[in-house]
């Protein structure tokens, strides 16, 4: 993470993915993300993967919603499918929730 956080402040970006499933230590995650908020480096507080199943109306103020939408593999088709889903445009309007991306952190 030292050297992570050397090449964040030599390029001068604000946010990165961050999350506790990254890492196999409590131990090591709490050093990192230490590192992190003392560098003033912002993460996304929360991870929610499989968010097109429901659970994207958990309660959170910011979180990333991790999808890996594509072609040629049956999971990523219907991840595609999910995000162009026009009802989703409705759905998220609906509950309220802004859509951001890391440079708006």
């Amino acid at each position: 993470m030292p050297v992570v956080i050397e090449i964040i402040k030599q390029y001068n970006i604000k946010a990165i993915r961050f999350f506790r499933k990254f890492y196999s230590s409590g131990e090591d995650y709490q050093l990192h993300k230490s590192l992190l908020l003392n560098n003033n480096i912002l993460y996304p507080p929360h991870f929610i993967e499989g968010w097109y199943w429901g659970n994207i109306d958990e309660p959170y103020e910011v979180a990333e919603l991790v999808t890996h939408p594509g072609y040629g593999e049956l999971w990523r088709e219907y991840e595609l499918s999910a995000c162009c889903n026009p009802k989703l445009k409705d759905y998220l309007r609906e509950k309220q929730i802004q859509l951001i991306t890391f440079k708006d952190l």
